[in-house]
């Protein structure tokens, strides 16, 4: 902690307070930024490029028939309306997902008057509105019960981003049946209020949004810092560097953090007993985390062999954060990060098994007892990972 300064760390913050991380190629300029100041303290930056496939939001509204036009965010990697989906209203209040593998086409097969999703409206042929974010499994959903399209009505007074795709990393032929195949978007709550009550109105409305797909150079700087007795083990410490808008939450802090703490362990490099790895990855939001999806296909079998831990730094530092009853740790790490946590900040610390989300779920790493991989596979999780956040 002694070793730790806040200069380094905190220009880099005030830097991408500037930067609009979701276009790739501010996102491109970030990650040659992030490498330069590793180059700068002297750390043996390695900066790796893949190629990714990306989804760019561009533009959304829904409109009404009376002329009011409400603004909307785009589900990335979702079907698109760029020309404008017009189609009646109906309000969900109690979302329920149909079983797997139901669908329209699939109803005689479950047998005559079986309910998909009991309580749920007819949604077929109409543009759903529902209480919450925008989610893949949520457009999935509604998509496999017929319905057009999907609006989100977001809880409080602005929108935000989600994702439209289930799909981990840049799609494979496998992955395209999993594309979902509906638009969908999120608006604020009071616009999302008004939506809802021209929706029991029984009017229609009209839904457009427009993303920008395509592959797009990135760049991905890692840090590895050897072990001195145990070189082959490491630690793999990770961040997303890209955004929505400015993002300086999530996640410059996260990326200013690894900066330092990768700069202190390469000062005390000797009294490690193994290696470090410390990765800022590319094509979180655009991507479906394609960054960190990459690294796993790329470097599967190192992770297989020789990760022992791993460790996702994503939003930390936020102002006026003192309590920590929820962080994501395996049950091998509670007693480690209990600890942590206590040293750090006097504070108790309560946590929960980490979801198969997010980057974690992209670089969860295995026990040696596995069997490694055949193939690389975005949709692999290895057994026995640590990871915490």
């Amino acid at each position: 902690m002694e070793a730790a300064r806040i200069e380094h760390a905190w220009s880099l913050v005030e830097r991408f307070a500037t930067m609009r991380r979701q276009d790739p190629d501010e996102a491109a300029a970030a990650g040659e930024e992030i490498a330069a100041r590793l180059a700068a303290l002297g750390l043996p930056v390695t900066v790796h490029r893949p190629r990714l496939y990306l989804a760019v939001p561009k533009t959304a509204h829904v409109a009404l028939g009376d002329g009011r036009r409400f603004a909307a965010r785009p589900a990335q990697l979702a079907a698109t309306a760029p020309d404008g989906l017009t189609a009646p209203l109906v309000f969900v209040e109690n979302p329920v997902a149909p079983p797997p593998g139901w669908s329209p086409a699939s109803a005689p097969l479950f047998g005559p008057g079986y309910d998909p999703a009991p309580g749920v409206p007819d949604v077929r042929g109409r543009i759903v509105l529902f209480r919450g974010m925008i989610l893949a499994e949520r457009i999935l959903a509604f998509a496999a019960l017929g319905a057009a399209g999907v609006i989100a009505v977001n809880p409080g007074p602005d929108m935000h981003w989600g994702s439209g795709s289930a799909i981990w990393g840049t799609p494979d032929l496998d992955d395209l049946p999993g594309r979902t195949p509906i638009p969908g978007c999120a608006v604020s709550r009071p616009d999302g209020e008004a939506l809802i009550a021209a929706a029991t109105r029984g009017e229609s409305a009209t839904l457009t949004t427009e993303v920008e797909e395509g592959w797009f150079d990135q760049v991905l700087p890692e840090v590895r810092i050897p072990g001195a007795s145990e070189p082959e083990r490491f630690v793999l410490l990770h961040g997303h560097y890209d955004s929505w808008d400015v993002g300086v939450g999530d996640n410059a802090t996260g990326d200013a953090c690894m900066l330092e703490v990768a700069r202190v362990l390469w000062q005390h490099r000797a009294s490690l007993r193994r290696g470090v790895r410390v990765c800022w990855w590319p094509g979180h939001s655009t991507g479906k985390f394609a960054g960190s999806t990459w690294y796993a296909d790329a470097f599967a079998r190192d992770l297989h062999r020789g990760a022992v831990a791993h460790l996702n730094c994503d939003s930390p530092g936020c102002r006026d954060a003192t309590d920590y009853p929820g962080i994501p740790w395996m049950p091998e790490n509670q007693a480690f990060v209990t600890e942590v946590v206590r040293d750090a900040t006097g504070r108790p610390a309560g946590g929960k098994r980490p979801t198969q989300s997010s980057d974690t779920r992209s670089t969860t790493s295995g026990s040696a007892a596995a069997s490694p991989p055949p193939r690389a596979s975005r949709r692999r999780r290895w057994s026995g990972a640590a990871g915490t956040s």
